[in-house]
């Protein structure tokens, strides 16, 4: 996956989850153009690196369970 696409698609996938519109997760899978396995896994890497998304039944949405944002990028270190 190219650069752009990966930042676009942690942009859209942020969105989801901030806004709590998900659906479920065949219907995230697909408004992200992704396999629902492929989805799962990249949940379960999210989740490894300390990211705490959880799925609510009553809303029928993934989530984060704190308020934050994912991004990917670049930050330069200033130096002092």
């Amino acid at each position: 996956m190219e650069f752009f696409k990966i930042n676009q698609y942690i942009e859209q996938l942020d969105i989801l989850l901030r806004q709590e519109c998900t659906g479920t997760a065949l219907e995230l899978a697909q408004r992200l153009g992704i396999s629902k396995r492929t989805l799962q896994n990249h949940l379960q890497q999210l989740r490894a690196i300390g990211i705490v998304i959880v799925y609510d039944n009553s809303k029928r949405t993934y989530k984060y369970l704190e308020k934050g944002h994912l991004t990917f990028g670049f930050i330069v270190d200033q130096m002092q």
